[in-house]
C-alpha cells in the first residue's frame, strides 16, 4: 500500500474505474479529474517529494483518457444504432403515408 492511496483523488479514480453504469461513468471521471487538481496544486509546494505519487497520477490521467474515449466510442454507437432503428421505423411506416399525400390547392385566386 502506497500513501497516496489513502488520498480523496486515489478513492475518486478508483470508484471512476469500478463505475458500471455508463449514465455516471462521465460524472465519476470528472471527480476523479477535479481531486488530481486540487492534489497535483498541493504537491507543487513541495517539490522533490512524493515523486511515487506524481507517477501514480499521471498513470491515473492517462486511465481516465482511455475511460472517456471508450465512454465517448460507445455513445457514438448508441446514437448510430438509434438513428439505424428510427430510420429502420421510418420506412416501415412510409408506405402507409405515401398514399395519403395532401392535394395541393389548385385554385388561383
Amino acid at each position: 500500500m502506497n500513501d497516496y492511496d489513502q488520498q480523496k483523488w486515489f478513492e475518486l479514480f478508483t470508484t471512476a474505474l469500478l463505475e458500471l453504469k455508463r449514465a455516471a461513468m462521465t460524472g465519476r471521471i470528472g471527480d476523479a479529474r477535479a481531486e488530481i487538481a486540487v492534489r497535483l496544486e498541493t504537491l507543487k509546494q513541495h517539490p522533490g517529494l512524493n515523486q511515487e505519487e506524481h507517477h501514480a497520477i499521471q498513470d491515473a490521467l492517462r486511465t481516465l483518457r482511455v475511460l472517456e474515449k471508450e465512454e465517448a466510442n460507445l455513445a457514438a454507437e448508441d446514437r448510430k444504432r438509434l438513428l439505424e432503428e428510427a430510420a429502420r421505423k421510418l420506412q416501415s411506416i412510409a408506405p402507409k403515408f405515401q398514399g395519403h399525400r395532401p392535394q395541393e390547392n389548385s385554385s388561383e385566386g
